[in-house]
């Protein structure tokens, strides 16, 4: 091997000293790559001859090639600085941008040499490529120099590259400005001048980008930005729905008293046509537009009421119904009286009377409970809960109860007609519904005081089994179970974002959750049009007694998949660096990304990375990985300096599962409706014997957890003994297609458990892969 190693390298460096410039390019590239720290000083001569190669092919090579050693022998590669700094003045483009590009890796450790260096060229570059660079360079440098002086001449740079004929350099000094913490009043009017100009430019990248500027600097000059309100309400019919729902979405930033009506045009005629990702971003600047001119309620609450009768999921429903919440607890503030509170607690009863969503319509109940009380005219209310508890489910029924119950308490008016409701629930077919019923007619009828039903304190259902516990254990029974032995939880009011306030309490530290969406899409390729699913529990990685504790999530997407690692260190006095993750995967797989993590300290937890490309072929949907943790070690030592003690250590990982239940949303939808909506002819049906199960309720408890489906209409409750049973199974997959699963399961003498499955989806490739799991 060793002799091989040395044949190749004699070839291509016989190659890098040719006539031919594409092959001697060709070849230092791929000595470059395959050198390490220990043979960079052999060729470190040919490399210095090559960066100041006259070709700009060679050039550039050797310049690109010498970033891959700064990690491994940054000494070597600073010896050629000043052959570096000579070609940051060449007047070949992509020579000059690979030279700036070393020169900032050079320096980047050295903030005032950076500064230095970049101050000295502020006026020297006129190649577009090279301008962007130093562009974002010297936004990313001015934050952490106080110097004024530095700072003034940035500005002015930012300033002079606005006057640029490049549209790319345009858009990057513009954007480099709102992102400083202040800039004069004329430079804000400039850079809004630019976007405009760019915004009415026939690109439309160039539009996407002007449009997406506007909407981030509205947050922070609003006033500037209402110049270009025309253009962007004209951008809001553009058949690219992101530029026009950031066109949108600026509008409802900047926008005044005076336009709201407007704006709210604009919205009920476009939100119909996008999906509701974009729903979901103009609604939420809604509120903030809303909570700034209460005054508009009515008009709000009037657009609200048509978009809560269109079709949309459940984040999009409890989103509208969350703006209505905000209308029916400022109103009396706003108007003066109850008539736009009673409006909203009345659409409220509309949307439970055709909702979809059973964990909405329990939102819905206990904002009703807490506010229809206290109406002009509560009994008009009784009527709409009344008929959940007629025609809905069981848990929409006890809710229900429990929703009446708050009227009959707080409204003797109307306790004894709501009584009588409850008791008709005596006999319901529910234990919780019957529970209920009687609780609450109980209490009713007997307690004088009722208070601690109107005022009940929240506490976490661990205290209470804390507080239960403790009184089994201590009393014999002789004293009654006291709830104020029981800690209560204090709720804190949910506020606008820049009405939170912040603190900071070192002691307490926060949870490290999962990758927003914004951050995965930073891990895509840019031309990827992937469309996000959703992400899967998590899988430990790692034992409980090691000294990192490890686990992954998988984000699914329609055609890829995020592997995001959490790593914790546990060892104190400890840091890990340059942490990394390998995963081993088929040929099948492919890996488009990979991010790693710089630094963990003690007790910090951090994030990795690893893109993969499903196989094209779609019933290849289980996989077993292995992988393994990279990384190096450092101690703090006596003197308070972190030391090195173990290099690139490499730590074996438990085996990373991919199974069909991952690539599936669970969902719960009405089963017999969704049912119906899907032809007969996409159905297949397939029956199987489970011989090593006796009980139904053992069988179903593993074929459910196999297909990772969500359980409809409480079919997963089962009773013991019983023989025959039906479970209701929905899902989303990844590719967003609906499956409905019916399995129909018998108790059999001879073969034990007969499962027939029907399976319903307009995709035939995910029948078979759900067929295929439970064969």
């Amino acid at each position: 091997m060793s002799r091989d190693i040395i044949i190749a390298t004699s070839s291509l460096m016989k190659d890098m000293i040719g006539g031919d410039q594409f092959i001697r390019a060709s070849a230092l590239r791929a000595l470059c790559a395959i050198t390490d720290a220990t043979m960079l000083p052999g060729i470190e001569r040919h490399i210095r001859q090559s960066i100041v190669d006259r070709n700009s092919g060679v050039s550039s090579a050797a310049l690109v090639s010498s970033i891959r050693f700064i990690s491994q022998n940054p000494e070597v590669v600073r010896s050629w600085s000043n052959e570096v700094a000579e070609l940051c003045k060449n007047d070949d483009s992509i020579t000059q941008y690979h030279a700036l590009g070393l020169m900032y890796f050079l320096k980047q450790n050295d903030k005032f040499g950076l500064q230095n260096f970049f101050s000295k060229f502020f006026k020297v570059w006129k190649i577009p490529l090279s301008t962007v660079l130093c562009i974002r360079i010297a936004a990313s440098t001015i934050n952490e120099n106080s110097d004024p002086n530095y700072t003034s001449k940035v500005v002015e740079f930012l300033g002079t590259c606005l006057h640029n004929r490049n549209e790319m350099v345009l858009y990057e000094a513009c954007r480099a400005l709102i992102s400083l913490p202040s800039i004069p009043p004329q430079t804000v009017g400039v850079v809004v001048t630019v976007m405009r100009n760019l915004m009415a430019g026939p690109s439309s990248v160039n539009r996407y980008a002007a449009v997406s500027g506007l909407c981030h600097m509205s947050n922070k000059y609003p006033t500037h930005v209402s110049a270009c309100s025309l253009d962007l309400e004209t951008l809001t019919g553009d058949s690219d729905k992101g530029l026009a729902t950031y066109a949108l979405t600026a509008l409802l930033k900047i926008g005044a008293e005076s336009n709201v009506d407007r704006v709210i045009k604009l919205i009920t005629s476009f939100i119909l046509e996008v999906t509701e990702t974009y729903r979901l971003i103009i609604i939420k600047e809604l509120r903030n537009l809303m909570l700034k001119y209460p005054q508009k309620s009515q008009s709000f609450l009037n657009l609200i009421s048509s978009l809560l009768k269109d079709e949309g999921g459940l984040e999009y429903k409890r989103t509208l119904v969350g703006l209505v919440i905000t209308i029916i607890r400022e109103a009396p503030v706003v108007k003066g009286d109850a008539s736009l509170r009673e409006e909203g607690l009345l659409l409220l009863c509309e949307l439970i009377e055709d909702c979809d969503h059973p964990s909405l319509m329990s939102s819905v109940f206990q904002v009703l409970a807490q506010e229809g009380p206290s109406s002009k005219n509560p009994s008009q209310f009784i009527r709409f809960i009344y008929n959940r508890i007629v025609l809905e489910s069981a848990d929409i029924r006890a809710a229900a109860i429990a929703c009446l119950a708050q009227f009959a308490i707080r409204v003797p008016a109307l306790r004894r007609s709501i009584l009588q409701i409850i008791e008709r629930c005596f006999k319901d077919d529910d234990d919780e519904v019957r529970d209920r019923a009687c609780f609450y007619h109980s209490l009713i009828n007997t307690c004088s005081d009722l208070s601690f039903l109107i005022t009940f304190p929240h506490v976490e259902p661990e205290t209470w089994l804390k507080a239960i516990h403790k009184y089994l254990s201590e009393s014999d029974g002789s004293v009654p179970f006291s709830t104020s032995d029981v800690k209560v939880v204090k709720e804190e009011i949910s506020q606008p974002e820049a009405e939170k306030m912040i603190s900071i309490e070192p002691e307490i530290t926060s949870p490290v959750l999962p990758a927003t969406h914004d951050d995965l899409l930073d891990l895509l390729p840019p031309s990827s049009e992937l469309r996000f699913s959703h992400m899967t529990k998590p899988q430990q990685l790692s034992e409980a007694e090691e000294e990192f504790g490890i686990k992954c999530f998988f984000h699914i997407f329609d055609k890829a998949i995020i592997v995001e690692f959490l790593i914790t260190n546990t060892l104190s006095g400890h840091q890990m660096r340059n942490v990394s993750v390998q995963i081993s995967v088929p040929r099948e797989f492919k890996v488009l990304n990979h991010k790693g993590c710089e630094l963990i300290g003690p007790s910090d937890t951090g994030k990795c990375y690893i893109v993969l490309e499903l196989p094209e072929d779609p019933s290849y949907i289980t996989e077993t990985f292995s992988s393994q943790l990279i990384f190096s070690l450092f101690k703090l030592d006596t003197s308070s300096q972190w030391v090195p003690i173990v290099s690139n250590d490499q730590l074996p990982l438990d085996k990373i599962e991919l199974n069909l239940e991952d690539h599936f949303k669970p969902v719960s939808v009405d089963f017999e409706r969704e049912w119906e909506k899907i032809p007969s002819e996409c159905e297949v049906e397939e029956t199987c014997a489970l011989e090593k199960y006796t009980s139904i309720k053992d069988a179903a408890e593993v074929v459910i957890k196999l297909l990772g489906l969500s359980v409809c209409d409480n079919s997963d409750e089962i009773v013991e003994k019983s023989t025959v049973h039906k479970i209701l199974l929905s899902g989303v997959y990844r590719t967003g297609v609906l499956a409905l699963v019916l399995l129909s399961l018998k108790r059999n003498q001879q073969h034990g458990i007969l499962m027939k499955v029907r399976v319903r989806c307009e995709d035939q490739d995910v029948i078979d892969n759900i067929l295929s799991v439970i064969s």
